[in-house]
């Protein structure tokens, strides 16, 4: 353990700034003791923010005139002594711990610091006069990553070793500044070395400090001044992010980019999370090799990230250790100072990014790496999963065409490894809804020992009255969202013939998959809107109820989110994370993903208007979860200190200007752009709602034999190794 040591001064504000500095902006548990005279201390307790520091536990207070010498001050341990009157940014002992374990032969170790010209750096003239904060991250940005030789150590803060004090041939009370100037120079001229470390910049805000270079160092000394790097660097070419050395702590959300649900909830989570840094790392690929690349931004909100990653080997859906993505989320950490792991989706990914050695959640907003069709339905939803039934749904599933290229076998090994990862690392785990739980628990028989946890997406959400809804109508129906194959498109199509003569449907936000109804009767098309202006476009449309269809298990549902929260009684299927919000009969309506089912549920509706009436008021007093109390409750999981996994000292280079994601492109070899076109389109070709089944199965079989026609032709006249 490390001492920290502060010297008092006469002026008690000076101290009482450092005092409140040293553990404000300290990160590491390490204990504080002041030195000071009775008088000192007198001073100081007149002062209430003084006295309340005094009796926090790590701080004590030493009072007396006993003589303070090296040897006394090493029986603490290693030691940092700090003198009344400087100035400490965010993260001070973690930066000096750092620079003293990189170079542990030195006797001491000091930072940077203004008002010494021996360590004072200089800058660039727009930030000479701007304050510690924006200096010490130019600093930090533009760190050597090397602990520099310097001639002796900093009296006014620095990092002393036990070993060199206790060995120290100086008797001299240390409680004065040139006292441990002069004790510094004792140690250069028993042989001993000492370190700078330009990662760290503090500030001298008390009266000049004599040095007094003894007379056989002084050329050494001079010879010093004009050789040091300092002398010839100008810091302030570029500064560190303001999101970044702030105070808050950085969090890294791993996810894919496939857009959807999943970058929804990290917009929120972001937007929401205004006391942590939220960066982002995206895997992009294409169909079938998931994670080509590593995507890095500063916020889910920017559009260009700060640094990419391609890998020459890369990964297919979720590999179980990879040596390039393994040295990037190194990298990482390390420049960026992560103090916690969010993983949202594996995807592209590495089983690597579980055991970063931070404190790490995954949020289950699907089922992989479980299930390679990520929603665990083959002809229905699953409840078991062996061997057999894998290769089956291998073989056989239409919704498992993701990951074509990874045999079943490969998956029962990365379930076993993404397990063990979990266990290994207690990794926590967090599910949007029960419903996630209980069918991993069915799937997984010990899946609650690995103590899973329920968060609840929050909504950010304003409400509008609706529009008075015209008695004696039909039915209005809202279904929100895209209506393709697994979101119900075939349920839908044997409701709508049946019940169009009491009910009119509005698809809202279809994209597309709605083309096919836009000359129906009972349907009307609006294909896309505007996020923002759903509650306003929802009260205009005044719908008496919003209809679910989706045959997977869904984890959350925003879509039923979206219709709580707007006060419509949602229609759903009884089945995934629908039974857990709503209560059938009381706020909604819950039936078995049949055709039947649903129609015999609208035809109640529609002759008994009274129960939507008793959802809507049931809806009306109901409370709804927003963004700012789904991060408290992630808040809670998650260190609330920064840096607790320590300091990396690295070259650093930020660049606050984005990266052009067309500039650094795949190698386009010709095999490539064949591939990535041949995946592109069979991934269009399974999931365009235009096309019935029978006609996907034809454009498929032809496009899978016209590819392979040409990949033979290109085998032989083509120059390319394959």
């Amino acid at each position: 353990m490390v001492c920290v040591v502060l010297f008092a001064a006469d002026d008690a504000a000076a101290t009482l700034r450092t005092l409140q500095q040293g553990m404000q902006h300290a990160v590491l548990d390490w204990p504080l003791r002041l030195i000071c005279s009775e008088r000192q201390h007198l001073a100081l307790l007149a002062i209430p923010e003084a006295a309340a520091l005094f009796s926090l536990p790590g701080v004590d207070v030493l009072t007396g005139e006993q003589v303070l010498d090296a040897a006394s001050l090493g029986q603490w341990g290693d030691i940092v002594w700090l003198d009344a009157g400087v100035h400490l940014p965010l993260g001070w002992d973690a930066r000096l711990q750092a620079a003293a374990r990189a170079e542990p032969a030195c006797a001491s170790i000091s930072p940077l610091c203004s008002g010494f010209p021996m360590y004072e750096p200089r800058f660039a003239a727009q930030f000479a006069g701007t304050d510690l904060a924006m200096r010490d991250r130019l600093c930090v940005n533009e760190s050597s990553g090397m602990v520099d030789a310097t001639p002796t150590s900093l009296p006014v803060c620095a990092y002393l070793r036990s070993s060199c004090l206790l060995g120290a041939k100086d008797t001299r009370d240390l409680r004065t500044t040139e006292a441990r100037s002069a004790l510094g120079w004792a140690l250069s001229a028993q042989g001993a070395c000492h370190g700078l470390c330009d990662w760290l910049l503090v500030e001298w805000g008390g009266k000049a400090v004599r040095t007094n270079v003894p007379e056989h160092l002084q050329p050494r000394v001079s010879s010093y001044l004009q050789a040091s790097s300092l002398a010839h660097r100008r810091f302030g070419t570029s500064a560190l992010p303001a999101g970044l050395m702030d105070g808050r702590l950085v969090q890294l959300h791993v996810m894919h980019s496939w857009g959807g649900g999943l970058e929804r909830w990290v917009q929120d989570y972001s937007a929401a999370s205004t006391g942590r840094q939220n960066l982002v790392l995206k895997s992009i690929g294409s169909v079938g090799l998931y994670g080509q690349r590593l995507a890095l931004f500063l916020d889910i909100s920017h559009a260009e990230p700060i640094q990419v990653w391609d890998f020459a080997d890369g990964i297919r859906g979720t590999a179980h250790h990879h040596i390039e993505y393994a040295r990037a989320l190194r990298e990482i950490v390390e420049t960026y100072m992560v103090d916690a792991v969010v993983v949202s989706s594996l995807i592209g990914h590495s089983l690597d990014v579980l055991a970063t050695g931070l404190p790490t959640l995954h949020v289950l907003h699907e089922f992989h790496p479980y299930c390679p069709a990520l929603y665990i339905h083959f002809g229905s939803v699953c409840g078991s999963c062996n061997a057999t039934r894998l290769a089956r749904c291998h073989q056989e599933n239409p919704v498992n065409h993701l990951f074509r290229s990874i045999l079943p076998e490969e998956w029962l090994a990365l379930r076993a490894a993404y397990f063990q990862q979990v266990k290994e690392n207690k990794v926590k785990l967090v599910a949007p809804s029960q419903s996630v739980i209980n069918h991993y628990q069915q799937l997984v028989p010990d899946f609650h020992t690995l103590e899973p946890v329920v968060i609840t997406h929050g909504m950010a959400w304003e409400s509008q009255p609706p529009k008075a809804r015209e008695p004696g109508r039909r039915l209005r129906l809202v279904v929100l969202g895209a209506l393709t194959e697994h979101k119900g498109l075939h349920l839908f199509e044997g409701v709508l013939e049946q019940v169009k003569d009491s009910c009119e449907f509005i698809l809202l936000g279809c994209g597309e998959s709605g083309a096919r109804f836009g000359g129906h009767p009972a349907v009307t098309v609006i294909p896309r809107y505007d996020r923002d202006k759903l509650p306003a476009l929802l009260a205009e449309l005044a719908p008496d109820a919003g209809v679910l269809m989706s045959i997977w298990p869904e984890t959350f549902s925003y879509t039923l989110s979206e219709l709580l929260c707007a006060g419509i009684p949602a229609v759903a299927p009884s089945h995934g994370a629908y039974p857990d919000r709503i209560r059938d009969g009381e706020n909604g309506f819950l039936c078995t993903p049949v055709a039947e089912h649903f129609v015999a549920v609208l035809h109640r509706l529609h002759a008994d208007r009274s129960l939507l009436l008793h959802a809507r008021q049931a809806l009306a007093g109901q409370a709804h979860r927003s963004c700012a109390d789904m991060v408290a409750d992630y808040d809670r999981l998650l260190p609330g200190r920064p840096m607790q996994g320590g300091f990396y000292p690295q070259r650093r280079a930020y660049s606050l200007e984005g990266i052009s994601l067309a500039s650094h492109g795949f190698p386009l070899s010709m095999r490539q752009a064949l591939f990535n076109a041949h995946g592109f389109l069979r991934g269009k070709v399974a999931n365009t709602p235009r096309l019935r089944r029978w006609q996907r199965r034809l454009l498929g079989g032809s496009l899978e034999f016209t590819m392979r026609v040409i990949y033979r032709v290109w085998r032989l006249v083509g120059k390319e190794r394959w």
